[in-house]
């Protein structure tokens, strides 16, 4: 059975200008040929924590389509069984890694607080219930600054690594020469050791484990992850374009970077998925990438598995 993830803005697509009866009544049309097609939708975790995180203000101005999309995206992903909600899920990128390497879960799973809101939410989508889960959705938001900032320090070991005497992106982008030599560093085999180095750091931030790393380990990694790091190196070429200048942590640029991080948590997962999403600059990525599976958007989504009549309002290609 082939996967399909969303995107965050797909769910927002789905769901803007209607009424929760009207798009719960297309998910159900969309889930239908789904299961013709033989293909299970999961709900990315990461997807969840950003659409969440626009919940913890009544006065946000994106607060009643977030809230709309997290209710779609549980529905989308999820059968009632004996009255219980069953949700399938895929992790986000650290989760993912950590238990293929390691075997096990992390011991601070913040990915199943996560869900266990937005199913909650899902079943009560008053404002009165959604405030009273202000802690949970506070400590999400918390935790997606954290991950932020871990991922931008993780761009900023890189560096360190290619270049121990850099300071960040500033003199990095500026200088040449550092910057020829970190195309040819991130096009070389050895870039996996770049990728694994990177990826600890930014466990240790999340997870606070003391993974050791071994040469057994970037091996094992390498193998795991081979279309995972390939998409990376093109990753990490848009990093490296002095056009995009990131400073620090809240570039606005990092929201497309950060997206792609979730397509590859989520190979790493199902190599063979199918992606929902219309950021042009994650489509030209992965198109480069030559990895498996499959991205779309979400009209060519519904059109690939034969669904019609599901308007998608202000949608741009």
């Amino acid at each position: 059975m082939q996967t399909t993830v969303f995107d965050s803005n797909s769910y927002r697509y789905l769901v803007r200008d209607k009424t929760y009866a009207q798009y719960a009544a297309e998910i159900e049309t969309i889930k239908a040929r789904e299961k013709v097609m033989n293909i299970q939708p999961r709900v990315s975790i990461v997807v969840l924590s950003e659409l969440l995180k626009h919940l913890v203000d009544p006065a946000d101005p994106h607060y009643e389509e977030c809230k709309n999309a997290v209710a779609a995206a549980i529905l989308h992903c999820s059968e009632v069984v004996d009255g219980r909600r069953s949700v399938k899920s895929v992790p986000g990128l650290d989760y993912a890694i950590y238990s293929k390497l390691v075997g096990t879960p992390p011991n601070k799973d913040y990915e199943q607080s996560i869900l266990s809101v937005a199913v909650s939410i899902t079943g009560n989508f008053t404002d009165q219930h959604i405030l009273s889960l202000n802690v949970p959705l506070s400590v999400n938001l918390q935790n997606e600054l954290a991950n932020r900032d871990g991922f931008y320090k993780g761009l900023l070991l890189s560096m360190k690594i290619m270049d121990p005497a850099s300071t960040g992106f500033p003199d990095f982008l500026s200088d040449r020469n550092k910057r020829d030599q970190y195309f040819r560093d991130i096009r070389h085999p050895n870039f996996v050791k770049v990728a694994v180095l990177a990826k600890l750091s930014r466990l240790k931030s999340q997870y606070g484990e003391d993974i050791e790393l071994t040469e057994e380990l970037i091996d094992r990694y390498g193998k795991i992850f081979a279309s995972a790091v390939e998409l990376e190196r093109k990753f990490w070429e848009k990093v490296a374009d002095p056009r995009i200048g990131i400073q620090d942590a809240t570039h606005k640029e990092i929201n497309t970077f950060y997206d792609l991080m979730i397509l590859i948590g989520s190979l790493v997962a199902h190599p063979d998925m199918i992606f929902v999403t219309r950021e042009n600059q994650i489509v030209d990525s992965f198109a480069r990438s030559g990895v498996p599976g499959q991205i779309l958007t979400l009209p060519d989504y519904f059109t690939h598995i034969g669904v019609t009549g599901v308007p998608l309002h202000r949608y741009v290609v």
